[in-house]
């Protein structure tokens, strides 16, 4: 019915918001790592990263998150997908799309494992790494830049007010 196909792969994406929480925690955990061994190196508190030093830490906590939660974006795309009979061009995935609507996201998983392993969980991963983590490294790099303007600007605006 197209309600039920409104809720396909709704289990998958509620787990799916974990993706962003893991990529700022990992990022947050390796800006201070990184924080503390500048420290260490200059003598003196290193407050903030450079553009570049953000950039790359965006980049790979990025890719760390993607690659922990893609095997549900995989499965989410899967039970999402029109019926067969709407894409009988498609040919060959038919049987394998009619499959995947009609199972929850657990049985999905571990039918792509056991069929076809990591390989499976994995397929379309690369694309998704290429989107994502540059869209990333540009955000928390911003991210990063905006923080040191405006503490920047907080600390003026307290030496003006005193």
């Amino acid at each position: 019915t197209t309600l039920s196909r409104l809720w396909r792969g709704f289990w998958a994406s509620m787990v799916l918001v974990i993706n962003p929480a893991i990529n700022v925690t990992v990022f947050d955990a390796l800006k201070a790592r990184i924080l503390a061994i500048l420290t260490a190196q200059r003598g003196r508190q290193a407050k903030s990263l450079t553009s570049l030093q953000a950039f790359i830490l965006g980049s790979a906590s990025k890719a760390i998150a993607t690659l922990v939660t893609y095997p549900l974006i995989r499965v989410k795309v899967l039970q999402q997908t029109e019926r067969p009979e709407e894409q009988s061009r498609a040919g060959h995935g038919a049987d394998r799309m009619r499959r995947a609507q009609s199972k929850s996201t657990l049985e999905l998983l571990s039918e792509i494992a056991r069929t076809d392993g990591t390989t499976g969980l994995y397929r379309g991963c690369e694309a998704q790494l290429m989107t994502t983590v540059l869209k990333s490294g540009l955000l928390l790099m911003s991210k990063e830049q905006v923080l040191r303007l405006t503490i920047a600007l907080l600390r003026r605006l307290k030496a003006v007010d005193a």
